[in-house]
């Protein structure tokens, strides 16, 4: 019989790889070349998760008091204990492979950020939640709760980051480049921090509240996906 732990395990796959094949077959280049560098963007936004959680003991327990503070005081701990440095790796794992997928199209630096993004949640539920999931007894209700949620909110991150990326690497114009880079960073961190506001003070509020909060970001995953494939089209050459 397979133990809750590997059973945890696959769970955590599962909302990656239903998002992961949406996603890709809506992109017009299926290349055998560009399937090896989704796979390999999503082990490198794995990986940017350790260089996160590294920052974000060092630097971010400087917010840790923050958390229980007022409202403002949370907001701020979401936003700079926490979201800046997640959002930076994955920046960071984004950039890294901008040049080696070529981007034609503002939707093919959607999916190549949502395939990090998706890497990045998948490592942090493993390594980070998983081992406090297992000792409650009940890990694998609660890691499947998570990865329902924060799976799909961490590849909305991605994808507003992808959009923005899309804009930088196509425009040709040098000031808009920087708007879109700062954009890239900025939009995804606040929402993050929203998310994780929800989170903290989910208890203030109530259950119900935060978990609507939560799956209206698995609404905006599809809806946003959706309206992007239909302004943009990923078929066609763009210029910014």
């Amino acid at each position: 019989m397979i133990n809750s732990s590997i059973l945890s395990v696959i769970v955590c796959f599962i909302p990656t790889i239903i998002i992961g094949l949406i996603m890709y077959y809506f992109d017009s280049d299926k290349s055998k070349k560009k399937i090896l560098i989704l796979i390999l963007s999503f082990v490198f936004g794995a990986f940017m998760f350790y260089i996160a959680y590294r920052l974000d003991m060092h630097f971010g327990s400087y917010f840790k008091g923050y958390i229980a503070a007022s409202y403002f005081k949370s907001f701020l701990y979401a936003l700079f204990g926490v979201a800046i440095f997640e959002e930076s790796c994955k920046l960071f794992g984004s950039l890294v492979f901008m040049t080696k997928y070529k981007i034609k199209n503002i939707y093919n630096s959607i999916v190549l950020c949502g395939f990090v993004a998706m890497g990045f949640s998948v490592a942090e539920s493993i390594f980070f939640y998983l081992p406090k999931f297992l000792n409650s007894g009940n890990a694998l209700v609660l890691m499947l709760n998570r990865t329902m949620s924060t799976t799909p909110a961490h590849t909305a991150f991605g994808i507003v980051m992808g959009y923005f990326l899309g804009k930088f690497v196509l425009s040709k114009i040098v000031w808009k480049k920087v708007i879109y880079i700062i954009l890239a960073l900025i939009i995804p961190m606040i929402i993050h921090a929203l998310a994780n506001f929800a989170l903290y003070r989910g208890g203030l509020f109530n259950q119900v509240f935060t978990q609507a909060y939560l799956n209206c970001l698995f609404l905006f995953v599809i809806c946003l996906c959706y309206i992007i494939i239909r302004k943009i089209g990923s078929d066609k050459d763009e210029r910014v």
